[in-house]
């Protein structure tokens, strides 16, 4: 390739697959926002496989309120029969697996979110 002083040149870019999976996840949502992203509870995942993913949220008690295997869930701050819970911080655990290491097995993210009302 010839630049554009006309001088060779050449340009390697080397290209890694094995990327390492990561979840993120707010800290705070309040369901009454009038902004869409601000009103319910969900996490991104990257690099992360379909399969075996799971979401659980606890209360402060350690009870389960909620529970999903889908990557794209959305929680809206009530428990599993729809009954608005109170504000407060409640505790949710991510267990996955990576999409390009899955000998890594069942990986598991902690985190705690602040419900506003």
């Amino acid at each position: 390739m010839i630049n554009n002083f006309g001088c060779p040149s050449s340009d390697e870019t080397t290209l890694l697959l094995e990327c390492e999976p990561s979840i993120v996840a707010p800290t705070a949502f309040r369901p009454s926002s009038n902004v869409a992203e601000n009103s319910s509870f969900f996490i991104y995942s990257f690099f992360v496989a379909n399969e075996g993913f799971e979401v659980f949220i606890f209360n402060r008690w350690g009870e389960m309120i909620y529970q999903t295997n889908e990557r794209d869930f959305r929680w809206n701050g009530t428990n599993k029969n729809g009954v608005l819970l109170p504000a407060g911080t409640y505790t949710y655990v991510v267990k996955y697996r990576s999409s390009f290491k899955p000998e890594l097995g069942i990986l598991e993210k902690r985190g705690g979110v602040v419900l506003v009302r």
